[in-house]
């Protein structure tokens, strides 16, 4: 069953990486690196994932809803490393099974974001770029910063019932 499973994840990856190009000076070529480690990455519909992403996601699950864009060299990290114990080195603690990250709908993660463990980011976020994201965000958030932190909402509370309404996003 996890080999299905694993299969299924690699089959979708290689179809969804082999529509991605990048312009050179005689063309089009094919262009992509995307590392993903661990087998618990789940991605929406209509995602696109930039260049040189690292996913981890060897413990708990990393979610990427629909319609999300992610700039190039995006981190996502769901564990961490246990450093407090007294006579080991922290290489032997072990890591932490903090929670996943979720990526709601229609999010925009700007180039060089770092998204930390037990994080979920809200349905039409907009992060900045080389932003670190270490603690969850409201829906329709605009976020910016190491760590990152609301600077302001994308739309009123009017606008957002309109623009769900006009997506048919259900709540």
């Amino acid at each position: 069953m996890l080999k299905i499973f694993v299969d299924s994840i690699k089959e979708r990856l290689n179809s969804w990486m082999s529509s991605r190009y990048v312009m050179t000076s005689c063309g089009y070529k094919k262009y992509y690196k995307l590392h993903v480690c661990g087998n618990k990455l789940k991605l929406g519909r209509d995602v696109y994932i930039g260049s040189n992403a690292t996913i981890l996601c060897t413990f708990n699950n990393v979610e990427i809803a629909d319609h999300v864009v992610i700039g190039p060299n995006l981190t996502i990290v769901e564990n961490n490393h246990i450093f407090n114990v007294v006579g080991k080195y922290i290489k032997d603690c072990g890591l932490t099974k903090d929670g996943g990250v979720k990526i709601e709908t229609d999010c925009w993660i700007g180039a060089n974001v770092t998204i930390l463990a037990g994080v979920t980011i809200g349905r039409g976020c907009v992060i900045g770029a080389c932003s670190c994201v270490t603690r969850s965000l409201p829906p329709y958030s605009i976020a910016v910063g190491t760590p990152a932190r609301v600077v302001k909402r994308r739309f009123t509370e009017t606008e957002i019932l309109e623009h769900e309404s006009c997506l048919h996003i259900d709540k």
